[in-house]
């Protein structure tokens, strides 16, 4: 919600095109919002709430990543916590000067510990979850993709989106088919 609500008062402005009005959600970046003044020249009245969602986020999925280390076994349990938990406090620095760095060490990081979950998942039957973890992974893996190489950048907006998009379908959708693990270690 604070996502949308930064978007609305966005002043306007992209990358290509500094003259569009408002956030264009299929041309704009997540970071875009993030800055103090738009593409457009003007101050960003949705800045505060882009920051806060943009930490908000990574620190809620800390308590999920302990939620998927109840699929998988020994080892593979503590890094799922581990990893996951430090992919995601890592994640809430993008909006620093630590951008870049914080996407190279999150991304592995969290990769390595959904690629553990979905191991899990399939372990304990959740087969149907897979599509859906699939189609996130490979969003997001095109989206980093896309902006390692700078390649098609003007489609990266929106992939962007619909990782992010899958993501969190798959993080509501693996949340309640996994609800009854809840008491269990």
């Amino acid at each position: 919600m604070l996502y949308f609500l930064a978007a609305s008062l966005y002043p306007g402005g992209t990358r290509v095109d500094r003259a569009t009005l408002g956030y264009a959600h299929f041309s704009n970046y997540w970071c875009d919002l993030l800055d103090a003044v738009s593409y457009s020249g003007s101050p960003n009245p949705g800045r505060p709430y882009a920051l806060v969602a943009t930490v908000a986020l990574p620190l809620t999925l800390i308590p999920f990543c302990f939620r998927l280390a109840r699929l998988a076994r020994g080892r593979e349990r503590w890094f799922i916590r581990g990893a996951g938990s430090l992919a995601m406090l890592l994640a809430t620095l993008i909006f620093t000067r630590l951008h870049d760095l914080a996407i190279n060490l999150a991304g592995p990081l969290g990769f390595c510990a959904f690629a553990l979950a979905l191991r899990g998942l399939l372990r304990k039957g959740f087969r149907r979850l897979l599509l859906l973890a699939g189609a996130a992974l490979a969003l997001s893996l095109l989206n980093y993709l896309m902006w390692q190489t700078r390649s098609l950048l003007f489609l990266m907006p929106l992939a962007q989106k619909l990782a992010y998009a899958a993501l969190l379908s798959w993080v509501v959708a693996t949340t309640f088919a996994t609800n009854e693990l809840g008491a269990k270690s």
